[in-house]
């Protein structure tokens, strides 16, 4: 499960923060901040920034029961009206979800 718990607008980046819960009683959610992105309301892609991240990625397995706070970055996407939030694979238990999204407006 994703919750999105707030966004902020920090310099130029918009950052995204919220929570990974793994509600399985014996299966691990793989996951990988690489598949994480905005879209805007012509479809431009705002994928997340990689530098900023370099060294603190969520990165992997969340165990049965886990819960992993998130806070990601993104930036470029100052003319946008309307982002919305983006996994585009989570694996949980060997099926494959694509798509789990939130909407995020901030204008």
């Amino acid at each position: 499960m994703i919750t999105i718990t707030g966004y902020k607008i920090d310099g130029s980046f918009l950052v995204v923060k919220g929570i990974m819960e793994n509600k399985h009683k014996t299966q691990n959610i793989q996951f990988s901040p690489m598949d994480a992105y905005v879209l805007d309301g012509t479809g431009k892609k705002y994928p997340l920034d990689l530098i900023i991240h370099m060294n603190d990625f969520l990165d992997g397995d969340i165990a049965s029961g886990e819960r992993r706070e998130f806070e990601y970055y993104f930036n470029g996407y100052k003319e946008a009206d309307s982002l919305t939030f983006h996994i585009s694979t989570l694996y949980i238990f060997d099926l494959h979800y694509n798509n789990e999204r939130i909407s995020v407006k901030f204008k």
